[in-house]
C-alpha cells in the first residue's frame, strides 16, 4: 500500500484502518436477523459450491506438475485420486444446487 500510494503510515494507524476495514461489516451482518443469516448462508453456500471447480482444478493441475512441484510432485496415483473425488465433488454440486 505505501509503495504504490506513495505515503507512509505509522503501523498502528495501518493496523487500526486495515482492521476496521475487516471487523465494521462483519458486525453490520452480526446485526441482521436470524431468517436473513439463513438466507445468506445458504447463498454463500451455493456460491462456494459454484466456486469450487475454479480453485481445485489447477490446484490438481499444479501439485501434479513436476516443473512447478519439483520433488514435491504428487505421484500419479494420487493425481487419478484426486481428479476422481473431484469429479465426484463437482457432480455432487451440480446435483445440489439444481
Amino acid at each position: 500500500m505505501e509503495g504504490f500510494l506513495d505515503f507512509t503510515l505509522p503501523v498502528y494507524q495501518r493496523v487500526f484502518i486495515t482492521r476496521s476495514i475487516a471487523i465494521i461489516p462483519a458486525l453490520m451482518v452480526s446485526f441482521l436477523g436470524s431468517q436473513t443469516l439463513t438466507q445468506m448462508d445458504n447463498f454463500l453456500n451455493i456460491l462456494q459450491s459454484v466456486q469450487l471447480p475454479f480453485a481445485l482444478v489447477p490446484l490438481i493441475k499444479f501439485v501434479g506438475n513436476k516443473k512447478v512441484m519439483a520433488t514435491f510432485a504428487l505421484p500419479r496415483g494420487q493425481i487419478i485420486f484426486a481428479s476422481i473425488f473431484g469429479v465426484f465433488l463437482f457432480t455432487l454440486n451440480f446435483f445440489v444446487v439444481f
